[in-house]
Formats: structure tokens, C-alpha cells, sequence
């Protein structure tokens, strides 16, 4: 065995492992699979934060103690909830791509276009989310878009969403992979 190749294998050594270390340090690893679909450690930790920067602006407008948030347990439930929250819609997301395949970009983008007419939008979004107004527009209102023409889909043709969402999330293979918490095939629950 010559010394180019020990270098060779040397520096794919150090280069897979800065790789998995830039995958881990940026939370693009699975946390949970939604029908073989992956929710990204990152993807969960922006909605849990946005999450508890909202509770933490609600308490203080409400005069409630923000403290409450710091227990474990509700920042247990908050993070059951984001969770939660990215399953249903991803299968709301797929559901309704089924459904209405290459307009759903179309359609959303009108839905999305009259929700940022507000010149003030972008600063109450970081205010009260702590999110750029893009990512508002990724975690917030395309799940609401996707969500509000599903439901119009579904009423127009006289189906019951909240039986079908029942019917899918019993339906869902779900394989969750973060410790203290499972899926009962309805819904996240903490261990």
C-alpha cells in the first residue's frame, strides 16, 4: 500500500466526519419520519423557539408571569406540540399535493401573496415569533394555506376534514426518534 493512498483515506476520514459534524451542529438530522417523510431536528427547534418566544409575549401582555414557561414540564408540552403540529401538516401538505398536484404552488402563492399585503407584518413577526418574515411564511402560513384549501377541497365535495384528519394520523406510519416521547397513532405523547 503506497503513502497516496493512507492520505486518500485519511482526508475522507476528516472530511466525512466535518461533514456529519455540520450536519449535526445545524440540526439537519431526522427527528421524527412521517410516512417516510423527515422532520429535521431544525425545523423542529424553529418552531419550538417561535413557540416560546409567542407564550413568553402572550404571558407579559396578559400580566402573567413568563417564569411559568422555564418548568419542564411546559416547555415538555410545547415541544410535544411543535412536534405534533409538523406531523399534521405534513400529512395535511400530502394530502392536498394529492389532491390538487402541480397547481397547489399556484394556489398557495395567491393564498400566501394576500396575507403579506401588511407593511407592518414583518416587523410584528419578529416581535411577537422572533422569525424572519420569510421563515414566518415557511412554518406559519403555507401549513395554513395547505390546511385552508384541504378543508375547502374537502367541504366542497362534502367530506368531514376532521374525520379524515382522524382517520389519517391513525393511518400514519410515524417513527419518532428523540428520546421522551412517542407516537399512540393518534398523536405525540411525552414518555
Amino acid at each position: 500500500m503506497s503513502y497516496r493512498f493512507f492520505v486518500v483515506i485519511f482526508l475522507i476520514i476528516i472530511g466525512s466526519g466535518l461533514g456529519l459534524y455540520s450536519v449535526i451542529h445545524n440540526g439537519f438530522y431526522p427527528v421524527a419520519f412521517v410516512n417516510f417523510h423527515m422532520i429535521s431536528a431544525n425545523n423542529l427547534d424553529q418552531n419550538y423557539n417561535a413557540a416560546i418566544r409567542y407564550f413568553n409575549n402572550a404571558l407579559l401582555t396578559y400580566g402573567s408571569n413568563p417564569e411559568i414557561l422555564k418548568e419542564s414540564g411546559s416547555k415538555t408540552e410545547i415541544k410535544r406540540a411543535a412536534l405534533n403540529k409538523l406531523i399534521v401538516d405534513w400529512l395535511v401538505f400530502d394530502e392536498t399535493k394529492k389532491r390538487l398536484g402541480k397547481d397547489l404552488n399556484q394556489i398557495t402563492e395567491k393564498i400566501i401573496s394576500q396575507e403579506l399585503t401588511n407593511p407592518r407584518l414583518e416587523e410584528a413577526v419578529k416581535e411577537i415569533y422572533g422569525l424572519t418574515l420569510e421563515d414566518f411564511k415557511k412554518q406559519v402560513l403555507l401549513a395554513q394555506a395547505y390546511r385552508e384549501i384541504l378543508e375547502g377541497r374537502m367541504f366542497s365535495e362534502k367530506q368531514d376534514f376532521n374525520k379524515w384528519l382522524e382517520d389519517v394520523t391513525q393511518e400514519a406510519r410515524v417513527i419518532i426518534l428523540i428520546p421522551n416521547f412517542s407516537w399512540d397513532g393518534k398523536q405525540v405523547i411525552p414518555q
